[in-house]
């Protein structure tokens, strides 16, 4: 029994208590609150690519001057949509042609656009067809010799590359002598008089007031 009792006393020294040991449960920390995720994910923005308007009036233009037109269409297929460029008058789709109410409208848009027509009118452009003789001036009597001109205009078919595939010369009318439908004829300037037909366009045909006789 003293052996039984000298055990118990170093049990109890080595693990540094006189008394028996209680049992403590710890308790569990409250849980905080937590900020619940979401649960989808955010959509990602994209950008939408902007369409390409295809070339503007002024890079139309400028392939008559020999630079290419980078967002124009290629030459390909059997309808090559056009334009008529009118480089006289400030390089622009001149809407006196009727082949070009189809850009304007939108019937062709720019990006189908494969070819462009150079077109300089030019008025002074032109040529002398014949001599109708001497004319007398019925207002004072001045004599005179009166000539046929007709107008004259080259055209040139370029495509986007700024290379000419076609051109031609385009002519008017030349009136004739005793013809009273032409486009111009100025009596009032010193002689020889010039009288010109049709311009390339349109034809103005005009009744003159006071036409020279015939000698």
């Amino acid at each position: 029994m003293r052996d039984r009792a000298l055990v118990a006393l170093a049990v109890s020294v080595l693990i540094g208590c006189s008394a028996p040991l209680a049992y403590q449960p710890l308790e569990a920390p409250t849980p905080s609150a937590v900020r619940a995720l979401p649960t989808t994910a955010p959509a990602i923005q994209v950008a939408t690519p902007t369409p390409d308007p295809g070339p503007t009036q002024e890079q139309l233009a400028a392939a008559c001057s020999g630079l290419a037109v980078t967002s124009a269409a290629l030459y390909s297929g059997k309808t090559h949509p056009l334009v008529v460029i009118n480089e006289e008058w400030g390089d622009y789709v001149d809407s006196a042609y009727a082949i070009n109410k189809k850009w304007i409208s939108g019937a062709w848009p720019s990006t189908s656009i494969q070819l462009v027509v150079c077109a300089p009118y030019k008025q002074d452009a032109s040529e002398k067809v014949r001599s109708c003789g001497r004319w007398k001036r019925q207002s004072d009597g001045v004599y005179g010799r009166l000539f046929s001109y007709r107008y004259k205009m080259k055209v040139r078919v370029v495509a986007a590359t700024a290379k000419t595939l076609q051109s031609t010369t385009l002519y008017g009318s030349a009136p004739g002598c005793y013809s009273s439908k032409y486009s111009s004829l100025d009596l009032s300037r010193k002689p020889p008089w010039k009288m010109y037909g049709s311009v390339l366009r349109r034809s103005w045909p005009q009744t003159p007031s006071a036409v020279g006789v015939a000698l």
